[in-house]
């Protein structure tokens, strides 16, 4: 009889790992693997490309911030010189002065408005409030009986603290840039957007002693930031009802108190804001109205029309016997006001034009314009009591403001030369020109929807004044964020 061998030492294992035949009619259980799921190996692989972005994605962003600071360390360096000149270094810096010192003294009464840069104003006599106590409490001066008398007393302290708020709102520029390019550009498109601002000679000298112009591009990039976020954070909510909390609000009240401290900076400001409403693929897009636009147009529309009839009945009848070139911008500005608000309710009630009335007049657009006015009649609220010091601005900037020479070249020969002037203030090197030229080309080929309002914003300055006006380099201020935004774009791919 045959012996039994014993199995050896790999049977069991090799029975373990055998496939078991199921029997007939039983079922088979298969344990649920997503398919999607990577091999181990792949998986591992993943992980480690991940946290490597992350670590990269952090980097870049020190690497972003210690880039800023050079720029911030590379302007200062020369700007923070103007701060040991002569108080009466530039003319331009006295009319500002006098009305600091005006509001130092509870005198509400302004007479410049010729930027109006009350807003600047304002802040620039709660600045010297706050530090008038301090230095009086750490050298007593009893020379100086007051604030007024300590004013006089220390005018180079006075002007000092003046250039540092311009100083303050351009480097402020600077920085707000960033966030804002990085929105519609990659990160290197960004930087070199922020450091086409820095290089800018116009906007360095503007700044170097007390001017407006700084404070009204910094509170225009926060209007578009605040814009941005709300894009990001709330797209579906931003036409409720409005609230003391909208960020539509918001963005046009930072709008509203830059047309306060430079007026014409809100022919830069609030078309760039709308576009970017009208372009964006967030923007909710809808079939009617909602509920409380509707309720509020028939208030809104009908006030509209009366104020509108009201400002070019008084522009005619009070105005124009003194004021004359007031009274014809008046006029125009009423008639718009009455019309406006018309044509947008007769354009809603065609079936066709609705589509378009709800995108370009959208919920959100409104809010931004009640922003705007408000922030406007808050920080200028000296312009009521005032008006005749306006109207005496504005009739001396349409009146005589006017390059009398080009009024008798022939049309073609005056705006070749309008637009040869302002793009060379805008680029005044080849580079800059050849920069300039491949993104317009670029934008206008790619059809980029977050990239086309700067295009478009920027177009629009050079129909923003009269052709005979004076041309003065210190106009493109406003726009040169949207400049700076296209040379970013020119030498870089689409936002990342």
């Amino acid at each position: 009889m045959p012996r039994k061998r014993r199995p050896g030492k790999h049977a069991q294992s090799a029975t373990t790992t055998s496939p078991k035949i199921p029997k007939s009619g039983s079922v088979v259980s298969v344990p649920s693997v997503p398919p999607d799921t990577p091999p181990v190996g792949q998986a591992g692989f993943l992980d480690r490309m991940g946290s490597l972005l992350g670590r990269v994605q952090s980097h870049s962003t020190a690497a972003s911030l210690i880039y800023l600071a050079i720029l911030l360390t590379f302007s200062l360096r020369y700007l923070l010189v103007s701060l040991s000149r002569s108080w009466f270094f530039s003319s331009d810096e006295y009319v500002i002065a006098a009305e600091v010192i005006r509001f130092l003294r509870l005198d509400l009464h302004q007479r410049f408005f010729d930027m109006p840069g009350t807003p600047f104003m304002i802040l620039s006599a709660i600045l010297w409030s706050l530090f008038y106590p301090l230095q009086t409490w750490f050298s007593p001066d009893p020379s100086s009986l007051d604030i007024t008398a300590f004013t006089f007393h220390h005018l180079d302290w006075f002007f000092t603290l003046l250039r540092s708020c311009t100083i303050f709102f351009y480097a402020g520029s600077i920085v707000l840039l960033f966030p804002v390019a990085r929105r519609v550009l990659n990160r290197a498109g960004a930087l070199l957007a922020c450091l086409v601002l820095m290089m800018s000679a116009n906007y360095a000298y503007t700044s170097s002693f007390c001017r407006v112009e700084s404070m009204a591009i910094f509170l225009a990039l926060s209007a578009l930031l605040v814009a941005y976020r709300a894009l990001d954070k709330l797209p579906n909510r931003l036409g409720a009802r409005p609230s003391w909390r909208d960020p539509m609000i918001l963005a046009g009240i930072l709008v509203g108190v830059s047309a306060a401290a430079r007026l014409h900076s809100m022919v830069a400001s609030v078309p760039l804001l709308l576009l970017v409403l009208v372009f964006d693929d967030r923007t909710r897009r809808r079939q009617q109205y909602p509920r409380w636009t509707l309720s509020a147009a028939v208030y809104l529309v009908s006030s509209m029309f009366v104020a509108g009839a009201v400002c070019c009945w008084w522009a005619k009848s009070q105005v124009a016997t003194d004021y004359p070139h007031a009274a014809a911008l008046l006029s125009r500005a009423g008639i718009a006001l009455a019309v406006a608000p018309l044509a947008v309710v007769l354009l809603y009630r065609i079936k066709r034009t609705r589509p378009a009335i709800l995108r370009v007049a959208s919920p959100e657009a409104i809010k931004v314009g009640m922003g705007c006015l408000i922030g406007f009649l808050l920080t200028n609220f000296t312009i009521i009591p005032q008006y005749r010091s306006f109207l005496g601005s504005m009739e001396a900037y349409s009146g005589s403001y006017i390059d009398w020479q080009r009024t008798t070249w022939p049309l073609w020969t005056n705006i070749r030369w309008y637009i040869g002037f302002y793009l060379k203030n805008f680029a005044p090197d080849t580079v800059l020109a050849i920069l300039l030229a491949t993104s317009v080309i670029w934008i206008v080929v790619s059809r980029n929807r977050r990239i086309l309002p700067y295009l478009f914003g920027f177009i629009v300055f050079f129909v923003s004044k009269p052709l005979n006006l004076v041309a003065a380099p210190h106009h493109t201020l406003p726009w040169l964020p949207c400049f700076a935004i296209q040379i970013g774009r020119a030498s870089c791919r689409e936002r990342v």
